[in-house]
């Protein structure tokens, strides 16, 4: 992978993966080749999938860029591209988990930007991602099951 422009990256073709499909086919497959942070989708496979199959795409998203908040007691996403916080909303409603999503402005290096931040503060709901999602990151299995304990805001 190369660096094109800020922001963007190419991917460049080795030999080797000539024997499994190129990279660019795979992305191409899934309507993600030629995609930024602003215009990325969940593949329309992943809604049509089975419920483990969603919750291991829900727990890579979380592993990447999800956050659990230990103290308000809430799971969340916060993204720039507000078409892909509703996807994922979508995905968390499929799996029976409620949620809000709400306009959020972040700053990156005195930089301020568009975000969007999808977050389920009920009991239920949380418990729910608990049974959902299986983390990479033991801290983060920890939070969760701390915040999923706790009774958390009340639905």
């Amino acid at each position: 992978m190369t660096r094109a422009k800020k922001g963007q990256y190419r991917l460049r073709a080795f030999k080797r993966w000539k024997r499994d499909g190129s990279p660019r086919q795979w992305l191409r497959k899934f309507d993600l080749f030629n995609r930024s942070s602003h215009t990325k989708r969940v593949p329309n496979c992943v809604f049509r999938s089975l419920p483990s199959v969603r919750a291991a795409f829900l727990s890579a998203i979380w592993d990447t860029d999800g956050f659990i908040h230990s103290e308000m007691k809430y799971v969340g996403i916060a993204l720039c591209n507000k078409a892909l916080v509703s996807d994922i909303a979508r995905l968390w409603l499929l799996s029976g988990v409620e949620g809000r999503i709400v306009y959020k402005p972040s700053k990156c290096n005195g930089k301020t930007f568009d975000s969007w931040l999808w977050f389920c503060a009920k009991s239920e709901g949380v418990k729910k991602c608990r049974e959902i999602l299986n983390l990479r990151s033991v801290k983060r299995e920890k939070a969760l099951d701390k915040i999923s304990k706790d009774t958390g805001f009340k639905s």
